[in-house]
């Protein structure tokens, strides 16, 4: 994302999103960078997440991690404006450690207890 600096052509809301967003993470122990990107001929905006402590953090988690300390600070109508909020390691964010279908199985057995349930996706 090209980064800009954080009062220069970013909405009120955005910048106190991403102070929320630093800050919050940094009071759970989670060291990371945070930035934002407009989206090309909407209102909309795309905000990252990448931090190493994510590594043993399912996505789920990260989520719902972002959007407790986003809805701390957005409106609704704000809220909408954001169109995701990704949350990543930096070796996923280069690519480096996509998961294998065996671990999307070991995911889904461990999140749905006992019980075989395999994705229909495969993951190469």
């Amino acid at each position: 994302m090209a980064h800009v600096a954080e009062t220069e052509q970013r909405p009120k809301f955005i910048v106190s999103l991403l102070t929320a967003l630093r800050q919050g993470l940094n009071t759970a122990g989670i060291e990371a960078e945070v930035d934002t990107e407009a989206v090309p001929g909407t209102k909309l905006h795309r905000v990252i997440v990448v931090s190493p402590n994510f590594s043993d953090v399912r996505q789920g988690e990260r989520q719902d991690l972002v959007w407790r300390i986003a809805d701390k600070v957005l409106k609704r109508e704000e809220a909408l404006r954001v169109s995701m909020i990704i949350t990543v390691t930096p070796a996923e964010l280069t690519g480096a450690s996509a998961p294998t279908e065996r671990m999307v199985v070991a995911e889904e057995r461990e999140e749905y207890g006992s019980r075989r349930r395999r994705s229909q996706r495969r993951v190469p």
